[in-house]
């Protein structure tokens, strides 16, 4: 989901941070390069047989940087670096308590449901006695009229607590990066 994601973002910026770090090192460190050539005249005519031409050459080339700005450089590719462990470590951290949120509220929403369920049931013996106690001529109608519109309010409650509890899932599901399809 969108934590996963985050924290495979944050380690691919961790690891560019790194890798450009290494490269500003690499960039502005001392360099040495040397370079020989050899040539020799293959196209031997009768006129070169007396002309043979050989060449040597080399050049040794040592460039340094300004060793002030290498440090500059060297300093602020660090600092990107560590910038980009803390946002690495900050996701992973934020990823964390997103799926421990989702955690909570998943509990949060079991115990709720279950609460609904035990209203639902103790509502329907309350209608179901004011009913009989009505039909007997013990309980007025407004007796039975409130017993019925509270049922009504208890399905529907028990109806929301319901969707509350699978929205809990799907939350946790996400976080976690798991599909949302699964039962």
């Amino acid at each position: 989901g969108a934590s996963v994601y985050r924290d495979a973002v944050a380690v691919a910026d961790a690891e560019i941070a790194r890798l450009a770090f290494i490269q500003t090192e690499r960039r502005y460190l001392p360099t040495l390069s040397v370079f020989a050539r050899y040539n020799r005249l293959l196209d031997l005519t009768k006129e070169d047989l007396y002309d043979e031409t050989y060449s040597w050459g080399g050049q040794l080339e040592i460039r340094f940087s300004d060793m002030l700005t290498n440090r500059y450089r060297s300093q602020a590719a660090r600092a990107e670096a560590r910038l980009a462990r803390v946002v690495e470590d900050q996701s992973r951290v934020a990823a964390s308590l997103e799926i421990e949120r989702a955690s909570l509220e998943l509990d949060r929403a079991t115990e709720v449901s279950a609460a609904t369920v035990k209203t639902l049931d103790a509502t329907r013996r309350n209608y179901e006695s004011t009913s009989e106690r009505y039909r007997l001529g013990v309980a007025t109608q407004t007796e039975r009229v409130d017993a019925e519109g509270a049922l009504v309010e208890a399905e529907v409650n028990a109806a929301k607590s319901d969707v509350g509890y699978r929205i809990a899932i799907w939350n946790l599901r996400y976080e976690m990066g798991e599909p949302l399809d699964a039962p």
